[in-house]
């Protein structure tokens, strides 16, 4: 969601909305409350842009990253729109995580250890593990 304008799209879509009035009456909000998110003239609170993540089965805290995107300026602006890609880039690690591969890896029933192993043994099944730094913080 590059702008309010995609949000708002992405959000009408989610909730098989066809127009920004019946979005408006589903959250409670008036058709000229979207009107104005969408021609730049305003820009949702907080909570409206919950409420429509919520409706819309979206992450709420991604989306209010968004809206601080939308919101800032200058340095700030910067700041938030790299908070927002370590986010969701974390979140499509766990994603692929979650997800079990086709191509399985079997431990052998009789393991071959040299000595430049130091004695360790990896095994895997049905899983991939990575491991992925972030700034100063590791997550697995």
């Amino acid at each position: 969601m590059k702008n309010i304008i995609d949000f708002l799209d992405t959000c009408k879509e989610r909730t098989n909305t066809t127009s920004d009035s019946n979005l408006a009456r589903k959250i409670g909000l008036s058709r000229n409350a979207i009107h104005q998110y969408r021609t730049g003239r305003a820009i949702p609170s907080d909570e409206v842009v919950c409420i429509l993540a919520k409706r819309a089965d979206l992450d709420v805290d991604i989306a209010l990253l968004w809206l601080n995107v939308w919101r800032a300026k200058g340095v700030a602006k910067e700041h938030y729109t790299d908070m927002l890609k370590r986010m969701t880039g974390l979140f499509l690690i766990v994603a692929f995580l979650a997800i079990p591969l086709n191509n399985k890896a079997f431990a052998s029933p009789n393991p071959q250890i040299s000595p430049s192993d130091n004695g360790t043994v990896y095994i895997m099944r049905n899983y991939t593990i990575l491991c992925l730094r972030i700034d100063s913080y590791a997550y697995v």
